[in-house]
C-alpha cells in the first residue's frame, strides 16, 4: 500500500476524473464521426456525431458548474489552488464545443 503523506489532499474530487473523461472521449469520438462522415457522406454519421456532441456538452456542463463552485469555494480559503485555470480550461472546452454543435446544426 503506498504510504500517502498525512494532511495530503486531491486537488480533484474522483468523480471530477470520471466527468472529464466523459467529455473528452465524446467529443473525441464526435471528431473521428465527422470524418467518417466527410469520406463516406453517409448523413447518419453526421447523426451521430451530433449526438456525441450533446453527451459531451451535458456532462461537460455538469463538470463546469462543479468546476466552478470548486474555483468560488478555493478563493475564500486562504491559500488558492489552480482551480480558477482548470474552471476557464473546462469553460473553454465547452464552448468550442458549444460551437461545434452550432456548426452541425447547419449541416445538411
Amino acid at each position: 500500500m503506498p504510504n500517502i503523506p498525512m494532511g495530503f489532499r486531491p486537488f480533484l474530487h474522483p468523480l471530477h476524473g470520471l466527468l472529464l473523461a466523459s467529455p473528452v472521449a465524446l467529443f473525441t469520438f464526435a471528431l473521428l464521426t465527422d470524418i467518417t462522415y466527410l469520406q463516406t457522406a453517409e448523413i447518419q454519421w453526421s447523426n451521430f456525431s451530433s449526438w456525441l456532441i450533446v453527451g459531451a456538452l451535458l456532462t461537460g456542463g455538469m463538470l463546469l458548474v462543479w468546476s466552478i463552485i470548486l474555483a468560488i469555494a478555493a478563493r475564500r480559503r486562504a491559500h488558492r489552488q489552480p482551480s480558477s485555470i482548470y474552471a476557464g480550461l473546462i469553460a473553454i472546452m465547452w464552448i468550442a464545443g458549444l460551437v461545434n454543435a452550432f456548426q452541425h446544426s447547419q449541416d445538411g
